[in-house]
């Protein structure tokens, strides 16, 4: 490797973006999972394509590189602890709570708190509204 490929590597910077579609708790109050989801999140496959498609475009700039991780809370375990880590590493990230309804916004807030409690980490949770 050649000196200016080495310092445009190391000039290069990362931006961690995480992209979660929450489940809801049952009438017990555990978190709904299943082993395999018969039908995937459109909402999270959506924001995907969005976000691959800045990612090949470069959206952040020249020297980022988006790294996208994607996960369906109704078959995957979310530990918010490991997401703040992510985006530590990276120096630079966001989590995103895709296509929550009305049903799965306390899940949403349960798991925004522990990222909002983490250093450096901030979640904002958006004004919701009523149907007019």
């Amino acid at each position: 490797m050649g000196l200016s490929a080495a310092l445009e590597a190391r000039q290069r910077r990362r931006f961690c973006l995480i992209l979660i579609k929450p489940s809801h708790y049952d009438d017990d109050g555990y978190v709904i999972q299943w082993l395999r989801s018969p039908i995937p999140s459109n909402s999270l496959a959506a924001l995907y394509g969005l976000a691959r498609d800045c990612a090949e475009r470069a959206v952040l700039g020249p020297d980022v590189d988006l790294d996208i991780h994607a996960y369906d809370e109704t078959n995957a375990r979310i530990r918010p602890d490991r997401l703040a880590r992510m985006i530590a590493r990276t120096g630079n990230g966001m989590v995103m709570l895709v296509g929550v309804q009305s049903n799965q916004f306390a899940r949403a807030l349960d798991l925004a708190a522990p990222l909002s409690a983490q250093a450096g980490c901030r979640a904002g949770i958006p004004k919701t509204g009523g149907f007019a």
